[in-house]
């Protein structure tokens, strides 16, 4: 039986509730995506962008002064974002006698299929003929990751009117400030031939503040355990130094801004549901600097002496392991010891 995937949508810019199968090495799977349909808000070989949000990799460091001189300005990560989407596209394989076409597109070929959840998207895309069938097209694709790609997998959408297949090629080894990249080869019947759009995407996150990173004049770790529900009995507080506080701040300072609205460990939240607070003090008694606050369903929250500052991607570091291990854990269970 040929995998099928159905699709809901609007009109114009939209959101898309994608339900599809996908081939991977370990057999089929099923998905469900909901994503900002980004493909039907521009024209062909245009740049099509989501509202910005906080999200980061590297510390901002935007000018570097050189004999008394500043350097040009590095370039933001958008824009970082946006020319590698334009090098991606340029690095596909096609197959022989593939010609670059300005045929509209079917609706269906449009894509992006797959879209990262969260914000700073960008994408381009170029739109091939080939001389062979879609089987034969796809088969190539397959065995023809560009260099550095990891091939990710095949999905198929079929309606009454419209069979697309599409292979993932994902990039394997990712630049600063980018959370995911890489290309979405859709194909098509046409004709005797096949129809072929390339896309390239990128998810950018924005720097991350220099002030946000914990030195060495924070000499301890207070790792506390929240309660979720109002009612609920204080949990373990525990203090870290030395080695488990070094690998806690190490771990701190390597994560990465958050591109998405959601984080790690989500589930049914319930009374003896907690979040953690990890807060980086001269002492235990002392107000502390940086407050780094893990949460299910959401990024790791950051304060910077009381203000807000950008969210964390939740895992990305090893905060979740470090912070675990100061509390005698092998992971962080987001439910409560007072209770246990």
């Amino acid at each position: 039986m040929e995998p099928s995937g159905t699709r809901q949508r609007q009109l114009g810019c939209m959101w898309m509730l994608e339900i599809r199968t996908r081939r991977t090495a370990a057999g089929w799977i099923v998905s469900a995506t909901l994503a900002l349909f980004a493909a039907g808000c521009g024209a062909s070989g245009t740049v099509m962008t989501s509202p910005p949000s906080s999200s980061t990799t590297t510390v901002s460091t935007r000018t570097v002064r050189t004999s008394g001189r500043p350097a040009p300005e590095a370039p933001s990560p958008k824009d970082a974002a946006v020319a590698l989407s334009d090098r991606m596209v340029s690095e596909a394989m096609l197959p022989a006698g593939a010609v670059r076409v300005d045929t509209p597109l079917p609706s269906e070929l449009r894509g992006p299929w797959e879209v990262p959840a969260g914000m700073n998207l960008v994408s381009v895309h170029r739109v091939w003929s080939a001389p062979m069938p879609p089987d034969v097209v796809l088969a190539f694709f397959e065995t023809h990751a560009p260099v550095g790609f990891v091939e990710n997998g095949v999905g198929t959408f079929t309606s009454r009117s419209t069979r697309v297949m599409d292979v993932v090629d994902e990039l394997g080894r990712l630049p600063p400030n980018i959370a995911v990249a890489g290309l979405e080869i859709g194909v098509e019947a046409q004709g005797a031939g096949s129809l072929v759009n390339v896309i390239a995407g990128a998810q950018w996150t924005a720097f991350r503040p220099g002030d946000e990173l914990v030195g060495d004049r924070d000499a301890v770790v207070v790792v506390s355990e929240l309660p979720w529900s109002h009612d609920a009995p204080a949990g373990r507080r525990v203090v870290a130094t030395g080695a488990r506080r070094s690998t806690i701040v190490r771990s701190f300072n390597m994560q990465k801004v958050s591109a998405t609205v959601g984080g790690g460990g989500c589930f049914a939240l319930g009374p003896d549901t907690v979040s953690y607070r990890v807060a980086f003090a001269l002492s235990a008694a002392a107000t502390p600097d940086i407050v780094a606050t893990i949460a299910p369903c959401t990024p790791v929250g950051v304060t910077v002496n009381g203000r807000r500052s950008v969210s964390l991607a939740w895992g990305s570091g090893g905060l979740d392991s470090a912070v675990a291990d100061a509390l005698g854990e092998s992971n962080l269970t987001f439910a409560s010891s007072a209770r246990s």
